[in-house]
Formats: C-alpha cells, structure tokens, sequence
C-alpha cells in the first residue's frame, strides 16, 4: 500500500512492483484510488435470489495497513446511512448468496464513499458468528432448504480482534505500542478474539508466520492499491 501526492514517487512504485500475474496476484493490473481521510465501514447481506435475508454492519476500529486496510479490530454498529442503499444496489444486481459492501468515511465531512462489493464471505466473518449471524451456516441452510426465513437484526456493539498475523505488522510498525498492544492482545471481557485457546494450532501458526514476515521486511499484502492524494 502507497500513499502519496507525490507522482514521482507513485511512478517509482509502479516500476518496482514485479512483472507477474497469476490466479491469485496480479502486479500488472494497478488499482489507483483517490484517498479518503477516514474510517472504513462495512455493510453486510445474504441475499436470496435478489432480496435480503440476513444483514449486518460494522466499523473497522484498527486495520492493517493502518487506516485503510483489512480490519484486525471491528465492531458491529447500528445500520449505517449507506446501509439501505447498499441493499438496493444488491436487489438491483439480482444478486444471490452473500455480499459484503465496504465505504469509506470521510472524516471532513462524514460523507460515505463507496469502494467496492465483495461477492464471497469476508475476512471479520468470526465476527458476525459471534454476533449471532452465522453467515457461513445460514449459507449451506438456504442451499439445502432453498430459501431463508427473512431477519435482518442484530446486535450492535460487539467487537472482535484478529490478531494473527496481520495484528503482528500493524504492532511492529505502530509508534503508540503500549496502546495498539493491549487493544489486540490485553484481557477484555468485552472483546471477542479469533484466537481460541481451546485450539490454539491455527492462530500460533499464524503467529510464527506473523513473526517471520516481520522479520525479514515482508509486506503483511503483497497486493495492495495505490492511493493518491
């Protein structure tokens, strides 16, 4: 990720990306955005054959790269402003399975910007299962049953941390530690984890890979856009 005004220097990052493309990284296809100081938020839905029948929302509270990328702290929030509209592009698009919407919140004005639909499950989706919306389960229900009973309510409030690896990177490059490290990794009661105790396999591999990563100067992305101001 490349945030710059500068274009010399947004030239010079394009002719160090590597000439490669495959099914999963592609560094010959730039995406370039203009940035938005902010926060990002997010609307979720599981649509049924062009309507809605499950939704969700949240607010990314850390991410890595920091402040505009994966969230590795996020919390569920009341309906957003964006969230109706959201809908009505999906109902629009006739679309069939799960969706996630991100916007970006402009911290001049509060005005939402839209930047992309995710046509698959997301990364926070422990979240939404700890939130009560267990989209993957509510998934193979409406493929088995052909349909879904429609309920869009959900707690707001509940927050969930990610903190391997991407957590590793964001505590490694933060100037603020003490606080960054106690937001992913202190006791809270109020906060739920991705790390389970009760099977801790994953997340310890993930931490080693985290760590590794850290170490010998690897992005935590390989594939990011550029943003210009």
């Amino acid at each position: 990720m490349l945030i710059s005004d500068d274009p010399n220097e947004v030239l010079d990052h394009v002719d160090s990306l590597p000439d490669y493309a495959d099914h999963i990284y592609d560094f010959k296809t730039l995406v370039v955005q203009s940035y938005i100081p902010g926060w990002s938020e997010d609307a979720y839905a599981l649509m049924y054959r062009g309507q809605v029948v499950r939704s969700m929302a949240s607010r990314r509270l850390l991410s890595w790269p920091d402040q505009n990328g994966s969230g590795i702290l996020s919390e569920t929030i009341s309906k957003p402003s964006f969230f109706e509209k959201s809908v009505e592009l999906l109902e629009a698009l006739g679309w069939h399975g799960p969706a996630n919407i991100e916007f970006r919140i402009d911290q001049r004005s509060g005005q939402p910007y839209f930047i992309e639909v995710n046509g698959r499950l997301w990364g926070t989706t422990a979240m939404a299962i700890a939130a009560g919306v267990n989209f993957p389960a509510l998934c193979c229900q409406m493929a088995i049953e052909d349909g879904l009973r429609k309920e869009l309510s959900f707690p707001a409030g509940v927050r969930m941390r990610f903190p391997f690896p991407l957590g590793i990177h964001h505590l490694a490059a933060s100037s603020s530690k003490l606080s960054v490290g106690w937001q992913l990794f202190g006791p809270s009661m109020r906060c739920k984890s991705e790390f389970w105790w009760s099977d801790p396999i994953p997340g310890l591999l993930q931490l080693q890979d985290g760590i590794k990563s850290v170490r010998s100067g690897q992005s935590a992305r390989a594939l990011s856009p550029l943003s210009i101001n």
